[in-house]
């Protein structure tokens, strides 16, 4: 079974009443296509202007918005919605808007390390030379610092010796 076609641009919908939106999720786990597209149509603008009110971009709200939708298709059979289906979209949009938000200033701050490592005439910062930043490794202590700074020293002195 493929997957629903989310290119269709929404329409202003009502959102479905409970005791429909109960009746979409049974169809949408049974592996109707249909009720997955009656879900998007119906929450689709508003879980838009949720998202773009987090991440200020048009393109990155719509794209968390599909991803919101894309699990819900994928892990139709498996979800155990323990909350209405509404309630679902926004924290799932709000939790993805967040994670990318986190990403942002994540790669901003390393962005600005390397910058930093690149612009600097100290060489013991511990960064490989090209300048990326290994995620998940220890952070340097003050000890090796201090090595690679006599290192440094020392090299530089040896150099300035040489004819």
């Amino acid at each position: 079974m493929s997957a629903p076609d989310f290119s269709i641009q929404p329409r202003p919908l009502v959102p479905p009443a409970d005791g429909d939106e109960a009746s979409l999720v049974a169809r949408l786990r049974a592996g109707e296509e249909g009720a997955c597209e009656a879900l998007y149509l119906a929450h689709h603008a508003a879980l838009w202007r949720f998202a773009y009110g987090y991440v200020r971009s048009s393109a990155i709200a719509e794209e968390l918005v599909q991803e919101v939708f894309l699990a819900l298709w994928r892990g139709r059979a498996d979800q155990e919605l323990r909350v209405g289906v509404r309630a679902w979209l926004y924290g799932s949009v709000r939790n993805l808007a967040l994670n990318h938000l986190r990403h942002e200033r994540v790669v901003a701050r390393l962005t600005l390390r390397t910058a930093d490592h690149a612009t600097s005439t100290r060489s013991a910062v511990p960064f490989p030379e090209d300048g990326a930043v290994g995620m998940g490794g220890p952070a340097p202590d003050a000890q090796a610092v201090a090595e690679a700074d006599e290192l440094e020293a020392a090299v530089t002195r040896a150099l300035a010796v040489l004819p």
